[in-house]
């Protein structure tokens, strides 16, 4: 990530606790509210849009998306990123599904207000050979059936690696026709499918046949905010009313959400506030900057994609064990929560830790040498 946008640390860093700060609410301590988990993941698509417009704007010139391979080398990089942490987290999940799913049972029946009518329900998840395939292939976000089928928060998974299949065609097609022509009718057919598919069967957020919005059109709207805000401050020679028609486009494209979130929507409002404040320079900015973007941050963020796919082995193993001891049931809903949100928050940042270090560093470098290695063949072959 380049110094100029080392602020962003700060935001993907914090959603990731927050993502963990809401479910061991919702799945241990129901007495304790918090602000839905699914806005912090929408603020991780925001933050991808605007990373992925912003790393290949900085590679444009080594590798135009106007020449086809350079797709696959996008490709290559962004699965290698994803696929490694991802394939062990899932077979851990695989080979733990008993205490795994068991423990998410148990913790559903404490909070059964929350789930009543909810298509959310961990006892009927099977590890089926359809299931294991599809989320090996990455293709479960487009099936209803198994977009939300291991327990594990997944489902912006796929619907990332959905992002990643439109990216290059959704970027190219910005280049030529510009922002407005392009953004706005993919955001108009977002709202399309989120009309067609909004059927609230719980307060857990269902989306109508999905149970997660893991279908690109539930979210492509809040990718494309990413893009035109990173656009809008970082395309060269940009004209003053283009730069805030951008940043108008990514205000109101983020206020679709309030179908969802109603109030709660000015979460995700303040980020994208937030972001054009610092780009502006606004006064304060420099110690906001100071704050999102330091060592501690860059430390949550680096961890941010593990935690967020580990902190679920540590709330239902470990909630569902505490609350089969009699003294746990007996506290205060305060100590509860403290003590699960403890035992999640440490034991998710310790394991991540190794993930990040020992799986995900290499697996971004093998992405990156192949991508390398594909350069290099195209440098020597015969024109």
């Amino acid at each position: 990530m380049g110094n100029g946008i080392r602020y962003l640390d700060g935001f993907r860093g914090i959603s990731a606790f927050w993502v963990i700060a809401a479910h061991c609410a919702i799945w241990g301590v129901p007495e304790i509210s918090l602000p839905l988990p699914k806005i912090a993941v929408d603020i991780f698509m925001i933050m991808s849009g605007f990373l992925m417009a912003y790393t290949t704007m900085r590679r444009e010139d080594a590798e135009p998306f106007e020449t086809p391979a350079n797709w696959l080398r996008f490709y290559v990089r962004r699965f290698w990123r994803l696929a490694p942490a991802y394939y062990l987290v899932l077979f851990a999940a695989v080979m733990l599904s008993v205490p795994f799913i068991q423990g998410y049972t148990e913790l559903r029946s404490v909070n059964q207000s929350f789930w009543h009518g909810s298509a959310h329900d961990p006892s009927s998840i099977k590890f089926d050979i359809v299931n294991i395939i599809s989320h090996i292939t990455f293709v479960f976000g487009l099936i209803p059936q198994y977009s939300s089928s291991t327990g594990l928060p997944d489902w912006s998974l796929g619907l990332e690696m959905q992002f990643y299949a439109l990216f290059p065609i959704v970027y190219l097609a910005i280049r030529r026709f510009g922002h407005t022509k392009v953004c706005i009718p993919l955001a108009l057919i977002s709202v399309v499918f989120i009309v067609l598919f909004k059927k609230m069967t719980g307060p857990d957020g269902s989306h109508g046949l999905f149970p997660d919005p893991s279908f690109i059109f539930l979210r492509l709207h809040l990718f494309l905010v990413g893009i035109l805000l990173c656009d809008a401050f970082y395309s060269e020679n940009i004209e003053y009313k283009e730069r805030w028609r951008r940043c108008a486009l990514a205000i109101a494209f983020v206020s679709v959400q309030v179908v969802f979130y109603r109030l709660q929507v000015l979460l995700l409002l303040a980020c994208v506030f937030l972001i054009i404040a610092i780009e502006v320079q606004a006064p304060g900015s420099k110690k906001i900057i100071g704050i999102l973007g330091n060592k501690f941050t860059k430390f949550l963020a680096d961890m941010s994609y593990s935690v967020y796919l580990v902190h679920g082995f540590f709330l239902s193993m470990g909630g569902a064990y505490l609350y089969r001891q009699p003294w746990f049931k007996s506290l205060g809903y305060g100590t509860r929560y403290f003590i699960i949100l403890s035992v999640v928050t440490v034991g998710s940042y310790v394991l991540a830790y190794f993930i990040e270090k020992f799986v995900e560093r290499p697996g971004i470098k093998i992405g990156k040498r192949l991508s390398e290695r594909s350069v290099k063949s195209d440098e020597l072959a015969p024109t």
